[in-house]
């Protein structure tokens, strides 16, 4: 198996700053051109891992390089220059997003390594309150919880386990061998 090599900051920046050259605002066109710039220091990336993904909710689990990748792809998709850094994180987010009123209400996030259980870095998974069209609402959490990168590090025989909890029914569980870990970048 080939070394793993973790983009910094810098480097993500020199991708973005080559990527966005004659691309105008065209988002196809920009994310086609960053990925296939990014491949070639760092082949395992693919974008936002899904724990979960349907009509009603959205589960991603995103590392650093994905979140300057969707920021970038933002502001290309509003017109807004990319000459200013973008942020960077040096944690694993794990995001939840409800998309309808009758989604599952994530309460919790628990990441198992090895099964012990890892302490979030940070967590900002509140109810948020969910309106639809004919005026009914739902109070349903919605957010982020932050981990250590360390916790999703790739190694011989390493299994990270991703659950998410919901207030009722069965939990929403995905397992990570060391291989699929090197995407989550």
């Amino acid at each position: 198996m080939r070394q793993l090599l973790r983009l910094t900051q810098t480097q993500a920046q020199f991708v973005l700053q080559t990527a966005s050259k004659n691309t105008g605002n065209d988002v196809d066109a920009f994310s086609a051109a960053f990925l296939t710039e990014l491949r070639k220091s760092a082949p395992d990336f693919h974008g936002p891992v899904m724990l979960s993904s349907s009509a009603a909710l959205k589960i991603a689990i995103v590392g650093p390089l994905g979140i300057f990748f969707t920021q970038a792809r933002e502001r290309v998709r509003k017109f807004e220059p990319l000459t200013a850094a973008l942020a960077w994180s040096d944690g694993v987010h794990v995001m939840v997003s409800p998309e309808q009123i009758d989604a599952p209400d994530i309460e919790k996030i628990v990441v198992q390594r090895n099964g012990t259980i890892v302490q979030p870095v940070r967590t900002a998974l509140e109810p948020r309150e969910m309106v639809t069209r004919m005026g009914a609402k739902q109070m349903i959490h919605s957010g982020e919880v932050v981990y250590a990168f360390a916790a999703f590090e790739p190694g011989p025989g390493v299994i990270v386990t991703v659950i998410a909890v919901p207030a009722t029914g069965s939990n929403i569980v995905r397992k990570f061998n060391s291989i699929e870990l090197r995407g989550i970048q």
